[in-house]
């Protein structure tokens, strides 16, 4: 049973495994096509003078976090988005960004508050300081695919025409892999999860952001594309079978954040 769920997963959810958002300093030519894309705040650093950094805990520390979660996106023309996702409401407020120093951005809301980030191309991330009387937070921002995911819907595509949703009843083979949790962290490695009954399995992998949003992750000299859609906080995947006898000749397969 484990190896036909390792096969599925080496057809379907490697789909998970399959993505990218870690952008090395080898493959960033200006700062600016650095940070585009979808960035989501990640940890919160307490820095107080002569003493390490120390981690918040979200759980400790939920008014540093806010309610919800946020996506800043940076798009290549100098447009920005600002997604916040509360309570099953969303919000997407429209926004410009601009760099205004080296590794310095200016992300300007519609009502004109400016938002300064810092980019530290050594890791990744993006960064926001504030500066209190004994100490200063470090907010930091990672790629948003960073985090928990999980295989929710499968559709299948018709060029040109709506999509259609399948039934996990009537595609169970497709679904097989919902049980499974992808996780994608901020160091630019992956795990799979593989569940059967009680028993795990964890399969390991690397991802990296080839363009804006769009990831490629390998797993055992195997690899796939994925995309993060920021308009409802998904990732996913298409698979094309153009065999003639293709039973489904274009899926995409969504997965939905776990944490």
């Amino acid at each position: 049973m484990k190896k036909l769920l390792a096969i599925i997963l080496a057809a379907v959810t490697t789909l998970a495994l399959c993505i990218p958002a870690f952008a090395g300093a080898a493959e960033v030519e200006t700062n600016k096509n650095a940070i585009l894309g979808s960035w989501m705040l990640n940890q919160v650093m307490e820095v107080k003078e002569g003493e390490e950094p120390a981690l918040l805990e979200k759980e400790e520390n939920q008014s540093l976090y806010g309610a919800g979660k946020s996506i800043f996106t940076f798009d290549e023309d100098g447009y920005a988005h600002c997604v916040t996702f509360d309570a099953g409401d969303m919000v997407d407020a429209a926004a410009t960004w601009k760099e205004t120093a080296q590794n310095e951005i200016a992300f300007t809301e519609e009502d004109g508050m400016t938002l300064t980030f810092n980019y530290n191309n050594e890791n990744d991330t993006l960064h926001r300081t504030f500066a209190e009387e004994d100490r200063t937070l470090d907010f930091i921002y990672n790629r948003a695919i960073v985090g928990e995911w999980k295989l929710d819907t499968v559709l299948e595509m018709h060029p040109g025409d709506a999509p259609e949703t399948l039934d996990p009843e009537g595609n169970q083979s497709l679904y097989a892999a919902a049980k499974n949790s992808a996780i994608f962290n901020a160091d630019g490695t992956a795990v799979e999860i593989v569940r059967d009954g009680a028993d795990e399995m964890e399969n390991k992998g690397t991802w990296k952001m080839t363009a804006p949003d769009k990831f490629i992750c390998e797993q055992d000299g195997t690899g796939g594309e994925m995309e993060y859609f920021r308009v409802d906080d998904t990732l996913f995947r298409d698979i094309k079978d153009e065999t003639p006898e293709a039973a489904h000749p274009y899926l995409r397969f969504i997965f939905t954040r776990v944490q």
